[in-house]
């Protein structure tokens, strides 16, 4: 698939790296993306969109056909509105700012956009105009695992309160004898939380089914790199069919109550670590070359 327009991915602060790996995934086949950020992001990834000023980014708009806007940022908005941009414009619906108030971010981008996006599967009925569901890609490999012992379950959360930790301890407690439970709210760089992960049998993402009082439980982009480095993952998704009707079946454990966690901590207790494999489709369906496809497909 060859497209000649010219895309810019834009953002304030570019959570989960998101923005810029949505450009490396249209630049892997042959579309020419351009990615900036206002702000550095904390997690100092190997690799993240070019910063940019204000005035750069005003500057910039008219030089590209498309511009899409991440994490339903409104200052970007205003930016791109200074610079008189008169192409197609794209927003990406992801994180709290959408969640908390749906009605002001629809209010500001539905008239304007061509469409909507989100890789949050929550979002998706909650009126964002025309609205695409689409997972983030990953290159990572399966990272070898210890042969002896008990299996590993790990749990690095990026923020312990959104993520459910004080309850995924208190769930693994009676499991404590049966297995080695790694819990670490220390924040790494995002290559040593890769390596910690990549150790794990089983890497537990969140569990968090309601959040500032309002329904949440939707897994993220560590639920993917932790697939992608060979770990068994639980998390929730209280909107299983959004993910499925796209790219079927998942390799998750969607575990959303305190029940169905604990019946299956008893059945991975007793199982074969042999069998603790996912799917080729998941590698698949979730590489570059074919986010970079979906991608285009739902901007064109």
């Amino acid at each position: 698939m060859v497209s000649n327009i010219k895309v810019l991915n834009l953002s304030s602060n570019d959570y989960a790296n998101m923005a810029h790996n949505n450009a490396n995934a249209l630049r892997s086949i042959g579309v020419n993306c351009k990615d900036y950020v206002l702000s550095p992001h904390i997690f100092n990834y190997k690799t993240q969109s070019t910063l940019a000023s204000r005035q750069d980014i005003i500057k910039y708009c008219n030089h590209y056909d498309l511009i899409q806007i991440f994490h339903s940022c409104p200052d970007i908005l205003n930016l791109i509105m200074l610079g008189n941009f008169k192409g197609k414009l794209i927003v990406y619906h992801s994180g709290t700012r959408y969640r908390m108030n749906p009605e002001k971010s629809n209010a500001l981008f539905n008239n304007i956009v061509h469409r909507c996006i989100t890789d949050q599967t929550e979002f998706m009925e909650l009126g964002a105009k025309g609205i695409e569901y689409l997972a983030p890609h990953t290159d990572l490999k399966p990272q070898p695992k210890r042969e002896g012992g008990k299996l590993i379950i790990g749990h690095y959360p990026s923020n312990a309160e959104v993520k459910g930790t004080k309850e995924i301890r208190e769930m693994l407690e009676p499991f404590k004898d049966d297995f080695e439970i790694r819990i670490n709210e220390t924040i790494l760089p995002h290559e040593q939380n890769l390596k910690r992960i990549g150790e794990c049998h089983i890497y537990i993402e969140l569990f968090k089914p309601e959040l500032n009082g309002k329904p949440y439980g939707c897994f993220g982009v560590t639920a993917f790199e932790a697939t992608a480095l060979g770990c068994v993952v639980i998390t929730n998704d209280l909107h299983t069919l959004v993910y499925d009707s796209v790219y079927g079946y998942s390799d998750f454990f969607r575990i959303n109550t305190p029940e169905k966690f604990k019946e299956l901590m008893n059945e991975l207790k007793s199982v074969d670590r042999k069998d603790l494999t996912n799917s080729q489709s998941f590698y698949n369906n979730h590489s570059i070359t074919s986010t970079g496809k979906r991608i285009l497909e739902l901007i064109s």
